[in-house]
């Protein structure tokens, strides 16, 4: 997340906004989430296991929508 999504200012990492003090935590939390399915379903891609692949893939796109993920997907279901 660049940028806070109730004033737009940039965030810093930070558990709440440095502008309007919103709790960031949450939303954090998901977006770390999504970035761990992702890095699971590479692994088990390169390891042969493309059904647990496209569990992880389709598992992080319920959390965030992501370009990596799509073509990913699309990926795994062209590979043999």
């Amino acid at each position: 997340m660049d940028r806070c999504p109730n004033c737009r200012a940039r965030v810093s990492g930070q558990p709440e906004c440095r502008r309007c003090g919103m709790d960031l935590r949450l939303l954090l939390a998901i977006e770390e989430a999504a970035e761990a399915y992702l890095r699971e379903a590479v692994a088990r891609f390169a390891n042969g296991d493309r059904a647990g692949a496209v569990a992880a893939l389709c598992a992080a796109r319920r959390l965030r929508r992501d370009p990596l993920a799509d073509r990913l997907l699309r990926v795994c279901a062209d590979a043999p």
